[in-house]
């Protein structure tokens, strides 16, 4: 094992995801660090009491026990995202490749054009406006989940993978409990 004042980028590793920031490819330094010393560092974090995963789709987190409620951001990110994805959902396109190829506007969201939708954001005290849905894409770029482009565009990273995997999650309880009522 690697001493751990010896691994590359240590304090701003653990600064990031101490913080509920999530480390990919966008961050090639920190990525390279940790994925080159995964082991080292998977060990040294669970010595502190932190759980660091590395998902699938490339990308690390600290993965934790929910205690309490969520926190009002966390709950905005992922009311956002729900909308957004059951907007492209709609329009039968493949979900997945609109998600991450897409560069989105905020004139171009479908947020503000459904009254549910609005209702559901203003029940977060989010505006429905484009300063409201900026604020929230704000929260999705600090914690790694989205990179803003320019002033009103935006684009999903990999982290984001963990808000469509909650969705489909979602979507397959619906379903089992809509055919369980129905039989």
């Amino acid at each position: 094992m690697t001493e751990a004042h010896a691994l590359p980028a240590l304090q701003e590793i653990f600064n990031e995801l101490l913080r509920g920031g999530h480390i990919s490819t966008v961050q090639p330094v920190l990525y390279d660090a940790l994925s080159r010393h995964q082991e080292d560092f998977t060990t040294l974090f669970a010595a502190l009491g932190f759980r660091l995963e590395h998902h699938p789709r490339g990308f690390f987190y600290f993965q934790g026990e929910l205690k309490g409620e969520l926190p009002k951001s966390v709950r905005q990110m992922a009311l956002f995202v729900y909308i957004l994805i059951e907007h492209l959902g709609e329009q039968a396109r493949d979900l997945e490749a609109e998600f991450f190829d897409t560069e989105f506007t905020l004139d171009g969201l479908p947020h503000a054009k459904k009254d549910r939708y609005v209702e559901l954001l203003e029940d977060l005290d989010v505006p429905a406006t484009p300063d409201g849905l900026w604020a929230v894409v704000g929260h999705l770029a600090n914690f790694g989940f989205a990179e803003k482009l320019g002033e009103e565009g935006f684009r999903f990273l990999p982290p984001a993978y963990r808000f469509l995997e909650q969705c489909r999650a979602a979507a397959a309880a619906a379903d089992a409990a809509a055919e369980e009522e129905e039989a």
